[in-house]
């Protein structure tokens, strides 16, 4: 692979070639980083492909997104089973900005839901569940 500043044909080449001989289940790609995988995939997909975009680094924003990637990840995104987004800021822009369809979209928040956990669990639950791990 070559770091380019921007698509390489080869790259596309490359990395094609590998799904068709590695064959995988599902592709995950991760932020701008792996655009490249991405639109590899995208034409006659080789497998399915889960998209994760979870922020920008210092040169983006959501208020300050480039033109290149803007017009860029479309082509690379849009052919994914789901862009998998952990804010409504990221949601909103998938959707709107970057023109990928909501049905595509899944908002996936980070963290834990401690409310959830606020109850003590269910006793007779509890009398039925034996630890069969090692030892602590």
């Amino acid at each position: 692979m070559r770091k380019t500043r921007s698509l390489s044909l080869a790259n596309l080449k490359r990395f094609r070639q590998l799904l068709g001989t590695l064959r995988p289940d599902l592709l995950l790609t991760y932020n701008w980083g792996a655009i490249e995988w991405a639109i590899a995939n995208r034409w006659r997909p080789l497998c399915r492909h889960l998209h994760f975009e979870d922020g920008f680094g210092p040169q983006e924003s959501p208020s300050r997104q480039s033109g290149r990637r803007v017009l860029t990840r479309p082509a690379g995104i849009v052919g994914t089973q789901h862009i998998i987004v952990p804010s409504r800021t990221l949601y909103d822009l998938a959707t709107g900005r970057w023109r990928i369809a909501p049905d595509h979209v899944i908002h996936l928040p980070n963290g834990i839901d401690c409310s959830r956990f606020a109850q003590p669990p269910d006793a007779e639950l509890m009398q039925n569940w034996a630890w069969t791990g090692p030892e602590l």
